[in-house]
């Protein structure tokens, strides 16, 4: 799964674009960074976490990574071992095996 995964973040969403190659939309919804589905506005028990990076001495350094968890992840049990997995491929998780 997790090729995959990478192969879909390689190529991200770009928005309605037309014949001329002109973005028309400038919406695009949000998708579960773990299952890689949109997150549709009925999706009451989807998340969006922000997590702050932290330097050397412990303060926050003012830039920050989002996290987009659809509600079936959550509804599923899986969001802490997605959170996990997704914190690794970021280089974010601070214990690393």
């Amino acid at each position: 799964m997790n090729s995959g995964r990478a192969n879909q973040r390689s190529k991200p969403m770009t928005g309605l674009i037309n014949d001329k190659k002109e973005k028309i939309d400038a919406y695009l919804p949000r998708k579960c960074d773990w299952s890689n589905k949109l997150i549709f506005s009925n999706d009451q028990s989807s998340v969006q976490i922000a997590i702050a990076e932290v330097g050397e001495n412990g303060q926050a350094t003012g830039s920050k990574t989002n996290v987009v968890l659809c509600g079936s992840v959550r509804s599923k049990g899986e969001a802490h071992i997605a959170l996990e997995n997704i914190l690794r491929e970021r280089g974010l998780y601070p214990i690393q095996e």
